[in-house]
């Protein structure tokens, strides 16, 4: 009886994780993968494959969110490498090889996620760093962030504004 309430209980989490992001995981590969449906379905059911065999394993996660954008972006990573390497054993014979060409250089030029992180490090002040992190890796909402720091919530509005407007200002050649 033991055994079945805790797969219940992983069956439980990884259900609730899949719905809060599966959508959102997918989204990410797909844009990072260029529009590639199949590559994107792919790292997507690889990602959360590797999520449920951690937690069947007990492994407890206090930010599923966080490890499952990192693994997703391992994952396109690969799906990177894998393209490249075909594209060099190969002479490209059509506009799809072109396109792929042009994803694997897009990828190449994109942040990975410790990158992009130590780049936010160096560019916001600690104000900035807790409202990014309430906000985008969180996912509170702005009604939560204004209540938690004690701020108006149009004044939290605001900051949150002027904080994306930071980041893309100094991250702007990066696709993020």
């Amino acid at each position: 009886m033991a055994i079945l309430k805790g797969k219940k209980q992983f069956d439980t989490e990884f259900n609730e994780a899949f719905e809060l992001y599966g959508d959102h995981i997918y989204r990410f590969c797909l844009s990072r993968l260029k529009c590639n449906e199949e590559y994107a379905k792919d790292c997507t059911q690889d990602t959360f494959l590797i999520f449920y065999k951690r937690l069947k394993n007990g492994e407890t996660f206090d930010n599923p969110r966080a490890f499952l954008y990192r693994t997703a972006n391992n994952f396109v990573k690969k799906k990177y490498e894998e393209i490249q390497k075909n594209l060099s054993n190969q002479t490209p014979l059509s506009d799809d090889c072109a396109s792929l060409a042009d994803t694997a250089k897009s990828i190449e030029n994109s942040l990975d996620f410790k990158s992009f992180q130590q780049k936010l490090n160096e560019i916001l002040s600690d104000e900035e760093k807790a409202l990014y992190t309430k906000r985008f890796i969180e996912m509170k909402s702005i009604e939560s962030i204004s209540e938690e720091l004690g701020i108006n919530k149009k004044y939290c509005t605001v900051k949150i504004s002027r904080l994306r407007q930071k980041i893309r200002a100094e991250l702007g050649e990066y696709r993020i």
